[in-house]
């Protein structure tokens, strides 16, 4: 990773979810209705024909004003489509940290497959999941993922700073204890660290 100084590099990121894809087609659903509200209203006034609210507005053009709930309710879901689900990526040299109000996901090393980038999206597989998140620095991003990856190609164990000595067949109780902190602090879960020790029992 570009991380000679072994400091966390954090980026910020949005995450796409079903959940704001679903508010985003929502926002355009209602700012197409609002639009097509809107400028049919324009074209009928223009040609003279008048619009059909009309009568509850005396002709006045205050019937423009039905299009705009349309119009906000539309904005406004995309604004939230765009802003719940900002947060941040940490790259550690043994972890990387997606972070938001939320939401905590921990890659750690063996976990992550690959990554794909396309402009400013970014796909990271891990663990039979997939994190999709949007940045502007897209590029640094996926290099990082794809570096953290290489740095562990074929190394599907805990990170070095935490796993038991190579030259051993099972790990010591200075290294589960390592691990158990590494659970206190939400660094891993429960059930990695359970699989970490069943794979050097």
């Amino acid at each position: 990773m570009d991380n000679s100084s072994r400091a966390p590099l954090t980026y910020n990121v949005k995450r796409r979810t079903p959940e704001a894809r679903g508010k985003s087609w929502i926002g355009t659903i209602f700012f197409g209705i609002g639009l097509l509200i809107f400028s049919s209203l324009m074209l009928m006034m223009t040609l003279g024909s008048g619009s059909p609210f009309a009568s509850l507005t005396g002709g006045s053009g205050a019937e423009l004003l039905f299009a705009v709930p349309f119009i906000v309710l539309g904005i406004v879901f995309w604004t939230k489509s765009n802003t719940s689900q900002n947060g941040t990526i940490t790259f550690y040299d043994d972890r990387i940290v997606y972070h938001c109000r939320n939401e905590k996901f921990v890659l750690l090393p063996g976990q992550v497959s690959h990554v794909t980038q396309s402009g400013t999206l970014i796909k990271i597989v891990f663990s039979g999941k997939t994190l999709t998140l949007v940045s502007d620095r897209a590029s640094e991003i996926t290099r990082n993922v794809n570096a953290f990856i290489s740095a562990y190609a074929g190394n599907n164990a805990a990170p070095q700073t935490a796993q038991a000595p190579a030259n051993t067949q099972s790990i010591s109780p200075d290294d589960i204890r390592k691990y158990k902190q590494l659970v206190d602090e939400g660094i891993i879960t429960q059930e990695q660290f359970n699989e970490i020790i069943k794979k050097n029992a």
